[in-house]
Formats: structure tokens, sequence, C-alpha cells
């Protein structure tokens, strides 16, 4: 059944997710340098869609359980896992329906999902308890600014189109002391906060410590 399903709209590299694959360097990049390395680490993809991200950390050699609320996005995944012979973890469910059985992560990363939950201190709260100690948890979200409000939601989602109208409300935007104080609350250490940012010019993304008016990367470490 999964070779019949069609694993186009998640990895045409020129279609709807194109801004995914054009940031995927660099979310693997930080995450990498982020835990130490990827090598036999396990770890969770929490709102994992088609798995770009999490076939991106598998190819190189971490053990990958990716989870969505989307069992299309996850048929997706599964199939495009097996043409590419990657042994992945897929489980079509809601972060706050999994059950990791008493399982503990090496690291748990959760990319552009974050401001789509109704409750992300809940969420926080939910992955700080699956890490096990020493266990890095990586986020990226979108700041709340008007910068974010114009690109983000005017731009390509109105203007543009490259994102579906409706993808994002502003109000679910997150601004990164937000993020770090749930983080804190349950004991997480943050290790540090990057700004994500578009240069044109190169057509690369730059990270910054001090300019982070849209998307972000949080970093926080659970103390062994």
């Amino acid at each position: 059944m999964s070779a019949a399903v069609d694993t186009s709209a998640w990895w045409d590299q020129q279609g709807k997710h194109r801004l995914l694959h054009a940031f995927n360097p660099t979310r693997v990049a930080y995450v990498e340098k982020a835990i130490g390395g990827l090598e036999g680490k396990e770890i969770l993809d929490v709102g994992c869609g088609g798995g770009i991200f999490t076939e991106a950390l598998a190819q190189l050699g971490a053990r990958l359980t990716g989870i969505d609320a989307s069992a299309e996005a996850i048929a997706a995944a599964k199939t495009h896992a097996a043409e590419g012979k990657l042994s992945i973890n897929y489980q079509a469910v809601a972060l706050e329906d999994y059950d990791t059985g008493g399982k503990q992560y090496d690291a748990i990363v959760c990319m552009e999902m974050l401001e789509h939950v109704a409750a992300p201190a809940d969420a926080i709260a939910r992955l700080a308890s699956w890490l096990r100690p020493g266990g890095d948890l990586v986020v990226a979200t979108i700041n709340r600014t008007p910068q974010s409000w114009l690109v983000m939601i005017v731009g390509l989602e109105v203007v543009t189109g490259l994102i579906p109208r409706g993808t994002h409300e502003f109000k679910a935007f997150l601004k990164p002391a937000e993020v770090a104080k749930w983080c804190e609350a349950q004991g997480l250490r943050v290790e540090d906060v990057a700004g994500a940012n578009f240069d044109f010019f190169a057509k690369d993304f730059r990270l910054s410590a001090t300019h982070m008016p849209m998307n972000y990367f949080l970093h926080a470490r659970k103390p062994r």
C-alpha cells in the first residue's frame, strides 16, 4: 500500500514545501552542533511532516522516531524512507497522544511546530519529560514581531502564496523569552538562542545571537 503513496507534495523541492527544503541544511547543521554530533543518537522528531528533516538526521547516523498528527504526511514519510532504504520509526500520532512506553531520548527536535499547538507550555513539559538526563531539546519556531507578521503572513501567505493561506496565526507566534521560561520551568537549562535570518544575496540562512525578527532556534538541555 505504501508504494502507491505520492510523496511529491513533500519531496518536490520546487513545490509547496520548497521553503522547508531551503531551510533544512541550516536546521541540520544547528542541531548537529547543539547536541554534539548525530551518530548513534536516539532522536525524536515531533511534528515531522513528510520526513524532510527526519531523513536528513537519519542519513547522518542518528536513530530516528518521527511523529505527526497527519496520517497522510506519515504515509508519505514512510514511503520516501523505504525508497531510500532508511530505517525510521514513523508514527501517525498527535503529540498529546504519543506514548514513549517509558523510553527517553538523547535529543528531541521540534521544527516549525510549536507555533501550531494550542498549549505550547504543556508541549514543552511533555517533551522535557521524554529526555534522558543530559538530553537536548531543540526547537525552531517564529518570533512574534511586526516583521514576522509582515513577512510570514502578508508576504508569504497573502501576496506570494508560497505558504497556503491560514497556515499561521500571528498571536500563536512565540517570543524566545516565553519558550525559554517554559523550558526553565521544567528544569531545562537554556544553552543557546539564535535567529535564523535569510540572506537574499547569498540565498542562504545566517544565524545571529542578537537579531531574530522571524525564525529562531532555541536549544535547552536536561541536567544530568
